[in-house]
């Protein structure tokens, strides 16, 4: 289900891409997208969209840079992030996908100043809720922040920055409890 493509910004949001996977479009102005959802083991960065500025993270190829400098009122991506996302944009994957609903997703890592880590990682979600999220990841995490983006599980374009609250080690496994920031919350976490 990963996109295989830039979207040529011709696609419509409401439509199909030439794919047929849902046409991932800006969540503030709806302008078709033009690049791919960041995927597992692939570095990510932060992109604006074209049309209002609103900042995704996208992976990174030979065919797109990331921004040189990101839209003024937003200092840093993940800042730009909290300030976009609401709870009922999770609200509505829930609905979709139930409370426990066991797929895979990619998180982008961020360190404590919310810059990017390393490269994308494979998650499985296993609990959500608008408040946060359970995961469970095959490797250690050294990190404080994830950029969870849900294009795969049918929402393109809905990214959210998620606070790590909690890390168990589980056989092979590590679960991950993490809490969704919002606004101040991002700016609170980033004073520490």
């Amino acid at each position: 289900m990963n996109q295989s493509r830039p979207y040529a910004a011709s696609d419509r949001c409401a439509g199909r891409s030439p794919t047929g996977m849902a046409t991932p479009c800006c969540a503030g102005c709806q302008h078709a997208l033009d690049w791919p959802a960041p995927i597992p083991g692939v570095w990510a960065a932060p992109v604006a969209c074209g049309q209002c500025g609103r900042v995704y993270y996208t992976r990174v190829d030979a065919n797109l840079a990331p921004c040189d400098s990101l839209p003024a009122d937003c200092e840093s991506s993940a800042r730009g992030l909290g300030r976009q996302f609401q709870p009922r944009d999770i609200a509505a994957v829930a609905a979709k996908l139930g409370v426990f609903p066991d797929v895979l997703i990619p998180g982008v890592p961020l360190d404590a100043g919310l810059k990017i880590h390393d490269a994308t990682i494979e998650a499985r979600l296993i609990e959500l809720t608008t408040a946060g999220c359970r995961l469970q990841i095959e490797a250690s995490l050294k990190v404080g922040y994830l950029l969870l983006d849900f294009a795969r599980l049918g929402f393109p374009g809905l990214q959210a920055l998620a606070a790590v609250r909690r890390l168990q080690l589980e056989r092979d496994a590590m679960r991950v409890g993490c809490e969704f920031l919002t606004g101040m919350e991002v700016e609170a976490a980033l004073r520490g």
